[in-house]
Protein backbone atom coordinates (compact mmCIF):
# COMPACT_ATOMS: atom_id res chain seq x y z
CA UNK A 1 0.00 0.00 0.00
CA UNK A 2 1.38 3.40 -0.97
CA UNK A 3 0.59 5.92 1.76
CA UNK A 4 1.07 9.67 1.40
CA UNK A 5 3.84 11.23 3.45
CA UNK A 6 2.81 13.00 6.66
CA UNK A 7 1.73 16.61 6.24
CA UNK A 8 3.37 19.18 8.50
CA UNK A 9 2.45 22.83 9.06
CA UNK A 10 5.23 25.15 10.28
CA UNK A 11 3.92 28.29 11.99
CA UNK A 12 6.55 30.91 12.79
CA UNK A 13 6.75 34.67 12.31
CA UNK A 14 10.46 34.39 11.42
CA UNK A 15 10.73 33.72 7.68
CA UNK A 16 14.23 32.24 8.00
CA UNK A 17 13.02 29.71 10.58
CA UNK A 18 10.03 28.75 8.41
CA UNK A 19 12.21 28.34 5.34
CA UNK A 20 14.90 26.34 7.15
CA UNK A 21 12.44 23.97 8.81
CA UNK A 22 10.47 23.50 5.60
CA UNK A 23 13.64 22.60 3.70
CA UNK A 24 14.77 20.17 6.40
CA UNK A 25 11.38 18.47 6.49
CA UNK A 26 11.02 18.24 2.71
CA UNK A 27 14.45 16.60 2.49
CA UNK A 28 13.09 13.98 4.88
CA UNK A 29 10.11 13.40 2.54
CA UNK A 30 7.44 15.26 4.53
CA UNK A 31 4.81 17.39 2.81
CA UNK A 32 5.19 20.89 4.27
CA UNK A 33 3.17 24.09 4.36
CA UNK A 34 4.08 27.23 6.27
CA UNK A 35 2.26 30.13 7.87
CA UNK A 36 3.69 33.40 9.26
CA UNK A 37 1.19 33.66 12.13
CA UNK A 38 -1.68 31.97 13.90
CA UNK A 39 -4.42 33.64 11.89
CA UNK A 40 -2.91 32.49 8.59
CA UNK A 41 -2.43 28.98 10.02
CA UNK A 42 -6.06 28.73 11.12
CA UNK A 43 -7.17 29.79 7.65
CA UNK A 44 -4.95 27.08 6.14
CA UNK A 45 -6.32 24.28 8.32
CA UNK A 46 -9.84 25.10 7.19
CA UNK A 47 -8.88 23.75 3.74
CA UNK A 48 -6.00 21.35 4.40
CA UNK A 49 -5.43 18.44 6.76
CA UNK A 50 -2.15 18.21 8.66
CA UNK A 51 -0.70 15.45 10.78
CA UNK A 52 1.63 17.64 12.82
CA UNK A 53 2.12 21.33 13.56
CA UNK A 54 5.36 23.03 14.58
CA UNK A 55 4.13 26.13 16.41
CA UNK A 56 6.32 29.06 17.44
CA UNK A 57 5.82 29.93 21.11
CA UNK A 58 6.05 33.72 20.70
CA UNK A 59 4.29 35.35 17.75
CA UNK A 60 2.45 38.62 17.25
CA UNK A 61 -1.33 38.49 17.08
CA UNK A 62 -3.03 35.38 18.39
CA UNK A 63 -1.10 33.68 21.16
CA UNK A 64 0.38 30.28 20.42
CA UNK A 65 -1.80 28.87 23.22
CA UNK A 66 -4.95 30.19 21.52
CA UNK A 67 -3.80 28.84 18.15
CA UNK A 68 -3.08 25.40 19.66
CA UNK A 69 -6.48 25.29 21.37
CA UNK A 70 -8.30 26.20 18.15
CA UNK A 71 -6.30 23.66 16.14
CA UNK A 72 -7.04 20.89 18.63
CA UNK A 73 -10.73 21.83 18.72
CA UNK A 74 -10.83 21.21 14.95
CA UNK A 75 -8.55 18.12 14.99
CA UNK A 76 -8.16 16.52 18.44
CA UNK A 77 -5.65 13.98 17.12
CA UNK A 78 -3.34 16.61 15.66
CA UNK A 79 0.24 16.35 16.93
CA UNK A 80 1.70 19.71 17.99
CA UNK A 81 5.26 20.59 18.95
CA UNK A 82 5.87 24.09 20.31
CA UNK A 83 9.05 25.76 19.08
CA UNK A 84 10.89 28.07 21.41
CA UNK A 85 14.12 30.01 21.02
CA UNK A 86 14.98 29.52 24.67
CA UNK A 87 13.88 27.29 27.50
CA UNK A 88 10.37 27.94 28.78
CA UNK A 89 9.47 29.13 32.22
CA UNK A 90 8.37 26.21 34.40
CA UNK A 91 4.71 27.30 34.55
CA UNK A 92 4.64 27.66 30.75
CA UNK A 93 6.20 24.24 30.18
CA UNK A 94 3.75 22.61 32.62
CA UNK A 95 0.75 24.15 30.87
CA UNK A 96 1.80 22.82 27.47
CA UNK A 97 2.77 19.38 28.78
CA UNK A 98 -0.55 19.09 30.66
CA UNK A 99 -2.29 19.69 27.33
CA UNK A 100 -0.23 16.88 25.76
CA UNK A 101 1.95 19.28 23.78
CA UNK A 102 5.71 19.00 24.00
CA UNK A 103 8.22 21.68 23.17
CA UNK A 104 11.30 21.73 20.99
CA UNK A 105 14.16 24.21 21.15
CA UNK A 106 14.84 26.04 17.89
CA UNK A 107 18.53 25.46 18.55
CA UNK A 108 18.06 21.66 18.41
CA UNK A 109 20.22 19.76 15.96
CA UNK A 110 18.45 18.87 12.69
CA UNK A 111 18.60 15.14 13.47
CA UNK A 112 16.94 15.82 16.85
CA UNK A 113 14.17 17.85 15.22
CA UNK A 114 13.49 14.98 12.81
CA UNK A 115 13.61 12.42 15.62
CA UNK A 116 11.11 14.37 17.74
CA UNK A 117 8.77 14.84 14.79
CA UNK A 118 8.90 11.13 13.95
CA UNK A 119 8.18 10.27 17.60
CA UNK A 120 5.23 12.69 17.78
CA UNK A 121 3.78 11.28 14.56
CA UNK A 122 4.21 7.71 15.84
CA UNK A 123 2.43 8.62 19.10
CA UNK A 124 -0.38 10.17 17.08
CA UNK A 125 -0.78 6.97 15.04
CA UNK A 126 -1.01 4.88 18.20
CA UNK A 127 -3.62 7.24 19.67
CA UNK A 128 -5.78 7.04 16.59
Amino acid sequence: MNREAPRILVIDDDEAVRRTLAELLRRDAYIVATAPNGQAALALVEHEVFDLVLLDLWMPGLSSWEVAQRLLAQRPTLAILVLTGDSMAEYERERWLAAGIEYLLKTSAPWDVLRRIAAALAEREVAM
